[in-house]
């Protein structure tokens, strides 16, 4: 009933992100069970079907109806076009912020209200930005290097902790 339970919510997770098109999670999980599979003994007989699961989500990324959000379009003519163009304004815009204020930031929930200052067209018709569609650049333009640098403690501190908790049981 444990594992029937475990791939039912699977399934369902995996559906729901197919349909919200949400393409980078969907290789990072992939990419994390292939990791697992590699790095823990027990689960490298799944390691095949890892690769073939990594392939799929990536042909099925090819022919999603998504306005040229491809791994073609990614990588075509050297230049990104379209989201992608969209995507790397709104890093270079919380790198710059990170860059004009390393230390603090512009603080929780601010990126919105400076975003207009280092980028003042629009993009996709709108103005104004409150993410840069990129966790750790945006903890990076709001709280600055210290606060990134907590973010991912806390990260590798729950990921260690869950690994040694995993190795314990």
């Amino acid at each position: 009933p444990r594992r029937r339970a475990a791939v039912s919510l699977i399934a369902i997770l995996a559906v729901a992100l197919v349909a919200s098109q949400t393409r980078a999670v969907l290789v990072a999980l992939v990419a994390a069970y292939e990791a697992a599979c590699i790095l823990e003994a027990r689960l490298r007989r799944h390691a095949l079907a890892a690769i073939l699961i990594l392939g799929s989500v990536i042909a099925i990324w090819e022919v999603m109806p998504t306005g040229g959000r491809n791994i073609r379009g990614l990588f075509s003519q050297g230049v990104a076009t379209g989201p992608q163009r969209e995507r790397l304004i709104l890093w270079d815009v919380a790198l710059s912020v990170a860059r004009d204020r390393p230390f603090t930031g512009v603080g929780p929930g601010q990126y919105r209200s400076i975003f207009t200052t280092y980028h003042p067209n629009t993009i996709t018709s709108e103005t104004s930005w409150g993410n840069a569609h990129n966790v750790y650049l945006h903890h990076l333009a709001e709280r600055g290097v210290p606060g990134l640098l907590v973010l991912l403690a806390a990260l590798i501190t729950l990921t260690l902790g869950a690994w040694r908790a995993e190795r314990e049981r």
